[in-house]
């Protein structure tokens, strides 16, 4: 999870878990369900959010400790259950927690290097991250005027702030996950864009939101979902002492808490990894926070194995690898050298929220890649604990493991695919 400050649970239960809460508070299996591909495990980090409850004293302000919080997690769980911890690992996210999953990765990396017993980490998949202030800050400016979401005439004061925040970025910024300078243009655009009281929603900008919100009203679903989450029976059945608090969407002091002044950006972390695992990102078209413009130049900007950016992603878009889904263009699909880089059209900051089905498709097509350069890399201790079956077949999902591990995720159980999620409380909080 992230934001910083949000919990899992909504990844979980409104994008790639096995159920989705409706706008009535009713349960409905997800047909676009990442369980098919195998088991996961939801993890609220950092300390504090959702049901990971604890006090303020224990809250992390660093990318460290919130790696190390997540090795504390996995030590315990492989100790209790040794049998599961030879399968492949993959780690996933959407947002800020693409800081959190490369220290994660990291860490694990240095884990094995200093342990006899060696988990299996094989790749990283990150939705609509934010990874690099250096290319993404720039971005909101280029990203609101290709889309006219501000006003013409506001163009010369948000040039001006660009400017400031490229300042402030070339003064050492770009040494940090985030800059309040380059943060407050995000919040200008945001509030210059205000027709009749309302804003554009900066998670999906063919929607509107009421200022300030701007679419922390997004989406409609979380009203129910909390009420869900906070119901006397499910309480119960996750095994939750009532007594320790009651669950909540986000955490603003967690997010406070969490200032990472002396983190460096996941994005120094990136190349070293993609050179040992594959890699995936994506990004949702109409998503203004972590919009694609700036992933696609932080893409561009990377240097590993030998390679720099992917020699086939123009960000004119002058040219482009069309992704196909039953006759139908749904996107666009680059990949090179352990990195994958896909762009959703039509879908907000939550892709699967949008298109699960074919979300699905992009993690059957990765994971199968994934499986084929382990190969190709002689790693034969990889065994991918899935069986990938072609696309035009049905998986079999065991519908009572996957339920099982949501149900058991304040109990510490097994991890095969671990999914952090990530958005802001407040956007002041993000970026």
């Amino acid at each position: 999870n992230g934001g910083p400050g949000y919990s899992l649970l909504t990844r979980a239960m409104l994008e790639t878990g096995p159920f989705r809460v409706q706008v009535d508070g009713t349960l409905t299996h997800n047909a676009g369900s990442w369980a098919e591909f195998g088991n996961m495990l939801f993890v609220d980090n950092l300390i504090g959010t959702g049901y990971s409850f604890a006090p303020p004293k224990l809250f992390a302000s660093e990318l460290k400790q919130a790696a190390e919080s997540i090795i504390a997690f996995l030590e315990n769980f492989f100790d209790e259950f040794p049998h599961y911890a030879s399968n492949s690992l993959y780690l996933a996210g959407e947002s800020f927690a693409s800081q959190y999953i490369p220290y994660i990765a990291r860490a694990i990396q240095l884990r094995n290097r200093n342990k006899v017993s060696h988990w299996n980490l094989s790749g990283l998949m990150i939705g609509n991250g934010w990874m690099d202030g250096q290319a993404q800050y720039p971005a909101y400016l280029d990203y609101a005027l290709a889309n006219d979401l501000v006003p013409k005439d506001s163009l010369e004061a948000l040039k001006h702030k660009q400017g400031a925040c490229l300042e402030v970025l070339a003064s050492g910024g770009r040494d940090h996950v985030r800059s309040p300078k380059c943060k407050d243009l995000m919040g200008d655009i945001l509030m210059l864009s205000q027709r009749d009281g309302n804003c554009f929603n900066m998670y999906d900008v063919r929607k509107w939101d009421e200022f300030p919100r701007c679419g922390l009203n997004f989406p409609p679903e979380q009203t129910s979902l909390s009420e869900y989450m906070q119901r006397k029976d499910v309480v119960e059945i996750l095994h939750v002492d009532p007594d320790s608090g009651q669950w909540v969407e986000c955490r603003p002091d967690v997010g406070a808490a969490f200032t990472d002044q002396d983190s460096l950006p996941s994005s120094r972390l990136l190349p070293d990894l993609i050179s040992e695992m594959s890699v995936l990102l994506y990004a949702g078209d109409k998503d203004f926070a972590c919009n694609h413009l700036g992933l696609e130049r932080f893409i561009q900007s990377l240097e590993w194995n030998g390679t720099a950016g992917l020699h086939n992603l123009h960000i004119d878009h002058s040219l482009h690898a069309t992704w196909v889904v039953d006759d139908r263009a749904v996107g666009e699909w680059y990949s090179a050298h352990h990195l994958t880089y896909v762009r959703h059209y039509d879908a907000s900051h939550m892709v699967p929220y949008d298109h699960p089905q074919q979300v699905k498709q992009m993690i059957h097509r990765f994971l199968e890649k994934s499986v084929q350069n382990a190969e190709a890399k002689s790693l034969s201790h990889v065994d991918a604990g899935i069986t990938l079956q072609s696309s035009q077949e049905r998986y079999a999902p065991d519908w009572g493991w996957t339920l099982f591990c949501i149900l058991a995720l304040i109990a510490s159980f097994m991890i095969v695919m671990m999914v952090i999620e990530a958005r802001s409380c407040l956007y002041k909080y993000v970026y």
